[in-house]
């Protein structure tokens, strides 16, 4: 079993199944008994720093479900901000920084450990992305010097397609750095970092065929609307236009997101949703041909009058019967549809 939930900035990844049999299958976990075994398993998990996101107790088996939660934090740090030991330092004229790092918890809340992705940074040989567009070598104006605004895990299931990569390694994308990179979580170091043809990108996504792709908000051309879907090779680091293509209609509308935007991939790697977060709408693209198949505008009515509410995220889901839905075939109210 794997469970594979996310957020707008965290992910949950659930990597184990695991079923605990008596010897001989004895039916006897039931009454007190079973207070016990599982009261004892949830005690060893945590001296072995094992995570269980969900357990279930029968009269002859248990079954556990194990993972941890990934989410971008924020804390606050005092001006200046020093880079490692050198004189390259941030200020900010409101006297303090939004500092970033990747906190990993268990499901109950609670804080296994941490990773500061400034440190991260500097620990990989990547302090150089620190930089003021030549006004200063030294000093660096900004409150916000990372933006972290997304953390994806390599799964197993794609973990075959990046050769340089493991399960199990960060995916992290850094607006103020208008860059992406992969973080190895235990070494707390990046393996891959990207900065080019990407200005306030959100929403990476591994793709495959050591392809990521990326939602480009201002890095591209005024007569396509400014924002893109950019694949990038992590082996060579070519950057690529994924959308719009060249001599691919779309429909009429310039395609933009100052801020925000989101890109979820289909299960089958040849398809993706994006959303257009201000605007309300939701394309679900072909990536090889990059013709948009249908749209979704997020509308409700307010005063008399329909008016586009922003979509944040959207996702692919293959049961709608799940509680909070009830069952319905769509869970957004005014909903329309374009073929």
């Amino acid at each position: 079993m794997e469970r594979f939930n996310r957020l707008a900035h965290s992910v949950w990844d659930c990597k184990y199944h695991i079923v605990w049999i008596p010897k001989y299958r004895r039916k006897e976990i039931y009454g007190s008994k079973r207070r016990i075994v599982v009261d004892g398993i949830k005690q060893w998990s945590r001296i072995k720093g094992i995570d269980i996101i969900e357990d279930h107790a029968m009269s002859d088996h248990i079954h556990l479900c194990v993972g941890k939660i990934y989410i971008g934090s924020a804390k606050i740090v005092e001006s200046p901000l020093y880079v490692d030991d050198r004189d390259k330092h941030f200020e900010c004229e409101e006297k303090r920084f939004y500092h970033e790092p990747i906190v990993i918890l268990d499901p109950d809340g609670h804080e296994i450990r941490k990773i500061d992705t400034f440190d991260a940074i500097i620990d990989s040989d990547l302090a150089g992305l620190f930089n003021n567009n030549g006004k200063d070598h030294y000093e660096i104006e900004t409150c916000d010097p990372l933006h972290l605004n997304d953390v994806r895990i390599l799964t197993e299931d794609m973990a075959g397609r990046f050769p340089r990569f493991r399960p199990g390694d960060l995916l992290v994308s850094f607006r103020s750095l208008n860059g992406v990179g992969v973080l190895d979580p235990e070494t707390k170091l990046f393996k891959w970092f990207y900065v080019g043809a990407l200005q306030s990108q959100h929403s990476p996504r591994f793709h495959g065929n050591n392809r990521v792709l990326v939602f480009d908000n201002l890095g591209g051309l005024k007569k396509n609307g400014i924002s893109r879907i950019m694949g990038i090779d992590v082996t060579t680091g070519e950057a690529r236009t994924v959308f719009p293509k060249a001599g691919v209609s779309i429909p009429s509308r310039s395609f933009f997101s100052k801020t925000a935007g989101h890109i979820e991939v289909h299960p089958d790697q040849q398809r993706m949703l994006v959303s257009w977060t201000h605007q309300g709408l939701i394309w679900e693209i072909d990536i090889e041909s990059g013709e948009v198949l249908w749209e979704a505008v997020n509308t409700h009515k307010t005063n008399g009058r329909h008016a586009r509410v922003s979509v944040y995220t959207s996702f692919y889901v293959h049961d709608v019967n799940f509680p909070m839905n009830r069952g319905k075939s769509s869970g957004l109210k005014g909903l329309k549809t374009t073929p």
